[in-house]
């Protein structure tokens, strides 16, 4: 963040690393977004990225000169970029498990709360 702010000519603050907004919308007093070791992951992996930035000097940036092994599925994305049909399905297939549900075993809480709304129906149906 501290070089993309440089190269656009902004003032680098610690705020910019974290998030005021939650995922419902609501203001929060600056939460982390990632952990300690999350960022090491990130920094590890866009390594090559970052030192191209630092090297270059010139606006707007040309990422052509990047090497293409550092960006990720670069020779589909060069072959479709023209074609928006197979752009918006490569981009749907890239972005498709970010929402995907994880089934997990079903804990006593929900046990019991499935429990609890049985009887609570079998009572309002006495009535």
């Amino acid at each position: 963040m501290r070089v993309l702010c440089e190269k656009i000519g902004l003032k680098f603050h610690s705020n910019l690393l974290t998030s005021n907004v939650d995922s419902h919308g609501s203001d929060n007093d600056c939460i982390d977004i990632f952990t300690p070791d999350e960022v090491a992951v990130i920094e590890n992996e866009t390594a090559g990225i970052q030192e191209y930035l630092l090297k270059c000097q010139e606006t707007p940036l040309d990422l052509t000169g990047l090497d293409k092994e550092t960006l990720s599925d670069y020779i589909y994305q060069e072959k479709y970029i023209n074609d928006e049909e197979k752009l918006a399905l490569y981009s749907t297939l890239l972005n498709c498990t970010r929402y995907k549900n994880k089934i997990k075993v079903l804990g006593t809480s929900a046990i019991t709360a499935f429990i609890y709304s049985k009887i609570i129906r079998f009572l309002r149906f006495m009535r």
